[in-house]
């Protein structure tokens, strides 16, 4: 990648980090995305293919607000450069402490926004199931 290409995930980084609700950019898991240059990564921001990833950890309910606000602070840093692609936004992690049935009522409410979240298995159930999205998919 060139410093160009590092310069742009950190300034996605950077604006994505700021949004309220975003606890950190990046993953709780053993496989985390990023944007390699010679000497370093930037993680948490995926700038290779035609969609933008950016993996988040967020910190607040409900999830739809904290999402929508994170694509548009990473829109607003790639339209400054030139860059067209859309941004795909994925929850990596919830705090353990939220409760489990205001986690399933923010997804009902915005299941298109967090369908990688539920992928990931995000919102299981006591029983150790997941609830299925709202349009009945899972």
């Amino acid at each position: 990648m060139t410093g160009s290409a590092r310069e742009l995930a950190v300034a996605v980084r950077d604006a994505v980090s700021a949004v309220p609700g975003v606890g950190r950019v990046g993953s709780e898991s053993t496989v985390e995305v990023g944007t390699q240059y010679p000497g370093g990564k930037v993680p948490g921001v995926r700038l290779v293919g035609d969609t933008v990833e950016v993996h988040l950890v967020v910190d607040r309910l409900p999830l739809q607000p904290v999402v929508r606000q994170a694509r548009a602070a990473a829109r607003v840093v790639l339209s400054a450069a030139g860059d067209p692609r859309p941004v795909t936004i994925v929850v990596t992690d919830v705090p353990d402490d939220f409760v489990l049935a205001d986690s399933t009522a923010s997804l009902a409410a915005g299941a298109t926004d967090v369908a990688y979240a539920v992928a990931a298995g995000m919102f299981g159930q006591p029983d150790g199931h997941s609830p299925r999205p709202p349009d009945g998919g899972g």
